[in-house]
């Protein structure tokens, strides 16, 4: 697992500890913080899985889906990486099926300032 040492010390989160599978309240609250900082880079990114046509617009919509989706499956056990890792099976096909039908887009002209749409 990649974590700044930054972010590790902010929050008191020690190697020795992960390195055990013990995942303490500072890890959890690390992790938590990392995941809202890359929810939000997400959420800001969004917009660019509209600006491109054909496969690419498809596969960076599926790219989104499957990042916010392992983002809410690692809330969801509170961040505990050292006893269940999150991850996307057959089981999420029906789920990101209906996602990408159901996409909406958010914004694809503000990422053509001045030209034509990539």
């Amino acid at each position: 697992m990649y974590l700044p040492r930054d972010e590790q010390r902010a929050h008191g989160a020690r190697e020795e500890d992960l390195a055990a599978r013990r995942m303490t309240p500072a890890w959890q609250a690390a992790l938590g913080s990392a995941a809202l900082r890359t929810r939000a880079l997400f959420n800001a990114g969004r917009p660019l899985c509209d600006v491109f046509d054909g496969r690419l617009r498809y596969e960076l919509r599926a790219t989104w889906l499957g990042g916010t989706r392992i983002l809410d499956r690692l809330a969801a056990i509170r961040f505990d990486v050292a006893r269940r890792r999150p991850a996307l099976g057959l089981r999420d096909a029906p789920w990101f099926a209906w996602k990408l039908l159901a996409w909406t887009s958010l914004g694809r002209r503000s990422l053509s300032v001045g030209g034509p749409r990539i």
